[in-house]
């Protein structure tokens, strides 16, 4: 069972994976799924050792929208 504040995290992470998902809108299905899936690693892998640090981990992977924008449309 989680608490507020690890609810709270878990919709900060989820709301985080959305934006990045709708920002790379243009690549194909299986691209944007896998890139979504790495930025869920990358984001397991930040918070290694540091609970609670959700905020501070999303601030290192930086806007969404860069983020989507780092992955080249045509593989």
């Amino acid at each position: 069972m989680r608490t507020g504040s690890a609810e709270s995290a878990y919709q900060e992470r989820d709301a985080y994976l959305a934006a990045v998902e709708r920002a790379a809108a243009e690549l194909a299905d299986d691209r944007r799924r896998a890139l979504v899936a790495d930025v869920a690693v990358r984001i397991d892998r930040g918070l290694d050792g540091r609970p609670g640090a959700m905020s501070e981990v999303l601030a290192e992977l930086g806007d969404p929208r860069a983020v989507a924008a780092g992955v080249p449309v045509a593989g």
